[in-house]
């Protein structure tokens, strides 16, 4: 039998009464059992009486459990990243992960609590969230409704521990543009590895080759400095020939840069030269491009504020467009542990917007 709530209080007497009080309040204050026995009800009548009071009781308590395991929202819209990337409406079957810059919740459930958005060395395996790997069921997809101001540390950790779990396509709740509503910046080709200056190396049509810049490198850099630009780099006279090359989104402070790399060019022949003046060192030929135009570029780069992420339209999104507008691209991500999430979301969105190719993005785990 159910133990008698607190609110129901029972006395026995030595004469065998029973004598009841509710809500604490007893004898002329409530009605009791000894103004009952005027009616001549027994002591069984009573016991049947209390039990169809519990049965009552129980009820309200199963209506107070349910409300318990009614969960609400972690995060509110307004507490969302900004994008200029985003599906209306979240993938179906997906697993719900929730982080404010106190909690971690996976499907409701709150797995840790965090301290400014950072978890403890307690709950992480190298930097997979231990607490995170064994709740996520047979999910393949993942809704990420992170805090703007979650660290990016914190991030790719969270996006290594979904990588691990086979979780290979992410969703991340952001605010439609500068609006209110909620939208869904989904990348459905994604890696995650530690920090690293090893190149990094697409499949197919997302891996681009170097050759591809020269062409566009004049129209970017126009692009570049219609926004709030920091630093546009101007189209070299001589630009390397051959390779692949590496597109890497770069966060530092309140700067965003777009930076373009060569890597796995062939070697360059010796150019046939004059005397040489230096012992090993051929000298140019007269009049050749290469003695009036010194070493061939393997880099380049475009910086601005970070309100140019957030603007529209955008400055990033007309450099970045002639290269990977209408095309597949793969792009590294690099960013201190302590940048704010909301800064990669609006980056990302801004690079690549509605109506361009979703990108392949290697998120790089920071070493702090």
């Amino acid at each position: 039998m159910r133990e008698l709530p607190s609110h129901l209080r029972t006395a026995f007497s030595q004469t065998g009464q029973t004598r009841v009080s509710i809500g604490g309040l007893v004898g002329d204050d409530f009605r009791s059992v000894d103004a009952l026995t005027s009616r001549a009800m027994t002591k069984k009548s009573v016991w049947l009486w209390l039990a169809a009071i519990l049965a009552l009781g129980a009820c309200g308590d199963d209506e107070d459990e349910a409300a318990a395991e009614e969960v609400g929202p972690l995060l509110g819209v307004m507490e969302l990243p900004l994008s200029f990337r985003y599906d209306p409406a979240p993938p179906s079957g997906a697993a719900n992960v929730e982080v404010s810059l106190s909690e971690l919740r996976v499907n409701g459930q709150t797995l840790l609590t965090l301290e400014n958005g950072s978890v403890a060395e307690t709950a992480l395996n190298g930097n997979e969230i231990t607490p995170v790997s064994g709740s996520l069921g047979s999910a393949t997809s993942a809704i990420l409704r992170l805090h703007a101001n979650t660290p990016y540390k914190t991030t790719t950790q969270l996006l290594h521990t979904l990588k691990r779990a086979n979780v290979n396509q992410i969703a991340l709740a952001v605010r439609q543009g500068v609006g209110t509503t909620e939208g869904f910046l989904r990348i459905d080709n994604y890696d995650v590895r530690e920090q690293s200056d090893e190149w990094a190396r697409f499949e197919g049509p997302a891996q681009r080759s170097w050759d591809e810049l020269d062409p566009i490198w004049q129209a970017m850099y126009d692009a570049c400095r219609e926004g709030p630009y920091v630093d546009c780099a101007f189209k070299p006279t001589n630009i390397a020939d051959g390779g692949q090359m590496q597109i890497e989104l770069f966060l530092r402070g309140n700067a965003v840069k777009i930076e373009f790399a060569q890597f796995d060019a062939p070697e360059a022949e010796a150019p046939a030269g004059g005397a040489e003046m230096i012992e090993g060192v051929p000298t140019p030929p007269p009049g050749s491009d290469e003695a009036e135009e010194g070493t061939p570029a393997t880099t380049g780069a475009f910086t601005w504020r970070f309100a140019a992420t957030t603007e529209e339209p955008s400055s990033v999104t007309a450099t970045m467009r002639p290269l990977c507008g209408m095309g597949n691209c793969g792009v590294v991500i690099e960013a201190e542990g302590q940048t704010a999430t909301m800064r990669l979301a609006s980056f990302l969105g801004a690079a690549f917007p509605n109506g361009t190719t979703a990108p392949n993005v290697l998120f790089q785990i920071p070493p702090r």
